[in-house]
C-alpha cells in the first residue's frame, strides 16, 4: 500500500552524512524500514526501534525496550510483516505475535521520542508534526504488564513504560 508521506513532495529525505545514514536510507528504500539496535549501557537497558514505517506504510514507528537484540528484531520484524500485509497496529493487546505471549502496543509520549527514537527524528526532520510511535510492551513471567497489579517490580528498570497514562498506573 502506498504511503501518503512517500508521495508527499513537502517531505524531504535526509542527505546522508556517513555510511550509517546511507544504510538506513537504503534499507528504507529497499525494504520499507530499518531497525536500530541500541545496546544496554550504564544509562539503561538496550532497545530497538524502527525507522521508515511512517514513510513507507503510513504506520507509527515501533519500539521494544529491555529484550535481547535478537528478540527485539524478531518481534519488530513480525509486527512489520503484519503492517506490510495491511494490518494497522494500534494501542491494545496483541496475542499472536510472540510465541504465545501476550504483548501490548502503547503510544509513546512525545517527551520520550528524542531519548528513544532520536535517529527516527533525524529521518523525519521535515515531517513538521510529532512522530507517531508505539512501544511494544512485554509482560512478566506471570503475564502481567507493568501497570497491572503484582507485576514483577524487578522488571521495571528493564522496561520503562513511555505512555504516561499507563505508567501512572504501574505498581
Amino acid at each position: 500500500m502506498p504511503s501518503p508521506l512517500r508521495s508527499d513532495p513537502s517531505f524531504q529525505l535526509r542527505t546522508p552524512a556517513d555510511q550509517t545514514d546511507r544504510k538506513l536510507l537504503s534499507d528504507v528504500e529497499e525494504f520499507g524500514w530499518h531497525v536500530c539496535l541500541i545496546p544496554e549501557d550504564d544509562e539503561g537497558p538496550g532497545f530497538a526501534f524502527t525507522v521508515g514505517l511512517l514513510y513507507s506504510y503510513g504506520h507509527p514507528e515501533l519500539l521494544a525496550i529491555g529484550l535481547s537484540p535478537a528478540a527485539s528484531h524478531g518481534l519488530l520484524s513480525g509486527a512489520v510483516e503484519r503492517i506490510k500485509a495491511g494490518q494497522e497496529l494500534s494501542e491494545g493487546p496483541v496475542s499472536d505475535l510472540a510465541y504465545g505471549l501476550d504483548l501490548y502496543f502503547a503510544p509513546i509520549d512525545e517527551a520520550h521520542l528524542r531519548a528513544y527514537l532520536g535517529y527516527a527524528l533525524w529521518f523525519y526532520k521535515s515531517l513538521g508534526a510529532p512522530l507517531p510511535a508505539l512501544q511494544l510492551v512485554w509482560p512478566d513471567a506471570a503475564g502481567r504488564f507493568p501497570w497491572q497489579s503484582r507485576h514483577d517490580p524487578k522488571l521495571a528498570a528493564l522496561q520503562p513504560v513511555l505512555c504516561g497514562r499507563l505508567a501512572a498506573h504501574a505498581d
